[in-house]
């Protein structure tokens, strides 16, 4: 297990729980949702990260799923887990947040990879929603 303060906001405590973590590891499985790579509680400043999913994601990739939960947060959103709008405003939240700080890299996962997550062009999404959650994340 790799356990770190989020570079992001070093509130949040990161978690990357492995195979050889035994029974750490078959925990996590019963709390990331079939099909995710990680899981944020509402509750605390946790980020949980299956490690064996992320094993040839770039450092990139890494700072993006970082992103995208510490962004559940900042919006409040509920504990309902895989709501379509929160996961696709967290998605844009991040890109958000990624772009203020330079993460181009990150930014680019994200418009790559939004349309196969969310079945909906980043460019429309963004369009519609960049002001509203400017003000969100602000608020």
């Amino acid at each position: 297990m790799i356990t770190y303060k989020s570079k992001f906001d070093s509130s949040f405590t990161v978690y990357i729980l492995y195979p050889k973590d035994g029974e750490r590891y078959n925990e996590l499985q019963d709390i990331i949702p079939k099909g995710d790579i990680a899981f944020t509680s509402m509750q605390h400043k946790l980020i949980l990260i299956d490690g064996q999913q992320i094993k040839n994601l770039t450092k990139d990739h890494i700072a993006f799923i970082e992103l995208h939960e510490i962004s559940h947060h900042q919006l409040k959103h509920s504990a309902v887990h895989g709501s379509k709008s929160q996961e696709m405003e967290a998605d844009l939240a991040s890109f958000i947040i990624a772009k203020k700080i330079g993460l181009n890299n990150v930014c680019k996962i994200i418009e790559k990879y939004f349309k196969s997550r969310h079945n909906e062009s980043f460019k429309k999404y963004y369009d519609a929603n960049y002001e509203r959650l400017v003000k969100k994340l602000k608020g």
